[in-house]
């Protein structure tokens, strides 16, 4: 008889949620891995680029998607790729390159296409909060 795939308990998902991976496959055929982190991480992370009042910094913006490529790739070991100090090289790659990196880090912390757009800024709200 096969194993059920529905949760029990909540120790059930604790003990079974272990982290998200994904690979980019870069334009140069290379590929990088990714490896999901805590929600806290992601919080952290997220927290780094809101004001107070909960929008994207200005300053923050260009360095959004390179930021999550730094949080999340890993090598073969799972240990970072990146440091912070790489976010200015990031910056200056083609522009494919650190898309395709971006796209797997998104889905490995969970980033909806909604999240990525207001993120990058791209998102207009009216008067009323709509977009």
């Amino acid at each position: 008889m096969a194993e059920s795939k529905t949760l029990n308990s909540a120790d059930d998902l604790f003990a079974s949620a272990g982290p998200t991976e994904a690979t980019a496959t870069l334009p140069n055929g290379r590929t990088v891995r990714f490896r999901g982190q805590s929600e806290r991480k992601l919080v952290a992370l997220q927290k780094s680029f809101v004001d107070a009042k909960g929008r994207v910094r200005e300053s923050r913006k260009p360095e959004v998607r390179a930021r999550y490529v730094v949080a999340y790739a890993v090598n073969d070991e799972g240990k970072p790729l990146f440091t912070v100090d790489d976010v200015p090289r990031l910056l200056e790659m083609d522009a494919a390159y650190v898309a395709a990196m971006f796209e797997a880090a998104s889905k490995v912390c969970g980033l909806s296409e909604a999240d990525v757009e207001e993120l990058a800024g791209n998102s207009e709200k009216t008067e009323d909060g709509g977009s």
